[in-house]
């Protein structure tokens, strides 16, 4: 009997011990919210399928620490109020990072919320934390893309300006940027010759646009999003828009153009990321990320465009970090590393948030697109910054 009770208490030292590394195994789980349902939807379902194939990179590398990584994603429903109550319950639970939203609505209902005990990684470029911010601003500021826009049209000759907007958070983000862009030096002798506005729910803007078409404007920035800019598009094929017609990178969808492909304007062009342009890549550690981006998404069937691009960078760095901090470090940690964190290559250019921008990313890899509906490719009509391409 004392030889089987000593074999029993050998063995279940050897199951102790073999129990150990099998927790340290256990996923490291990484909270996200996103609008999978709503206004949003959109976007979120692009992100969380982005954040998947990421997900797979990241474990493909090793995980975090040995952990293999895994992304939560908790549906706000486009909803600023939910937002909110899923913020605070990610909160509660003690971890040092969050994800998202990923809407705009959404992000400026969380952001006042974060302090130092979470960092918090907003998928939507509109937001713009000050410097030091515990959060963080995924992507090229939409103020940046807009100069990048504005560029574009002066460099071509185009100095009178339409303007559209709605007037939900994107809408009114579009107004601010736009009108600090005009008043720049390097747009003197630009203007605005109709400021327009719509409600996210208009589902006719024809007197908007025919007032456009009536005020001279040489070319419309639309800084609308999602559904509202299918509403724009009809209007100007309605009423025959023969001017130039900007929009904003949150429209650079394959999807949502191939629902548009019978009523588009003659010239229509978006404010879109260095991604983009990966042909025009050199050699080197971006068109490296870039490769294995596009590779990620092509497993799973899909073309990127800019929606699935949003949450990618956002979600290596928080990888990295992590891999550098430990799974168990506190928010000031996490903050700490990415404020400091330069040279580090993602689809968008090399990284460096030593810049106070809490984005790490700047107007020079913003460019404007096109979409060719044949081939349902982007095709980049500037070079980084808005630079007109020669014949473009």
């Amino acid at each position: 009997m004392s030889k089987l009770f000593a074999c029993l208490i050998a063995t279940l030292v050897v199951v102790a011990t073999l129990g150990t590394p099998a927790r340290a195994a256990d996923p490291y789980n990484i909270n996200v919210i996103l609008s999978m349902t709503g206004q949003g939807a959109f976007l979120g379902k692009s992100a969380a399928i982005a954040i998947d194939a990421a997900e797979q990179v990241i474990n493909k590398q090793g995980g975090i620490k040995g952990r293999p990584v895994h992304f939560v994603i908790q549906d706000d429903q486009s909803d600023p109020k939910l937002a909110v109550q899923l913020f605070n319950q990610v909160v509660a639970s003690k971890v040092p990072i969050v994800l998202g939203p990923d809407f705009s609505a959404p992000c400026y209902a969380v952001v006042p919320l974060v302090k130092e005990d979470i960092v918090q990684y907003c998928l939507a470029p509109s937001i713009h934390p000050p410097a030091g911010a515990y959060s963080f601003s995924g992507s090229v500021s939409t103020k940046d893309l807009a100069a990048a826009g504005i560029r574009y049209f002066r460099m071509r000759g185009l100095t009178k300006i339409a303007v559209l907007d709605t007037t939900d958070a994107t809408g009114q983000d579009g107004d601010n940027i736009i009108k600090e862009n005009l008043a720049l030096p390097e747009n003197k002798g630009m203007s605005i010759v109709a400021f327009e506005h719509m409600a996210p729910s208009d589902v006719n803007v024809t007197a908007q646009m025919s007032r456009i078409e009536a005020s001279g404007a040489q070319a419309v920035i639309a800084w609308v999003t999602g559904s509202p800019f299918g509403t724009v598009l009809h209007a100007a094929f309605d009423t025959g828009l023969s001017i130039p017609l900007l929009t904003n990178a949150g429209n650079i969808s394959n999807g949502q153009m191939s629902q548009y492909v019978q009523f588009l304007p003659k010239e229509l062009v978006f404010t879109g990321l260095r991604f983009l342009g990966h042909a025009q890549s050199g050699p080197g550690p971006v068109r490296d990320v870039q490769a294995a981006f596009y590779s990620a998404l092509r497993e799973k069937g899909i073309e990127p465009d800019l929606l699935y691009s949003i949450p990618w960078d956002p979600v290596m760095v928080t990888a990295d970090a992590l891999r550098h901090v430990g799974t168990n470090a506190s928010a000031k940690q996490v903050h700490d590393y990415i404020e400091n964190l330069h040279g580090f290559p993602g689809i968008n250019g090399e990284f460096d948030f030593r810049d106070g921008s809490q984005r790490g990313i700047g107007a020079d890899a913003a460019l404007i697109v096109k979409w060719v509906p044949d081939t349902k490719e982007w095709i980049p009509v500037s070079g980084f910054g808005g630079k007109p391409l020669a014949g473009k």
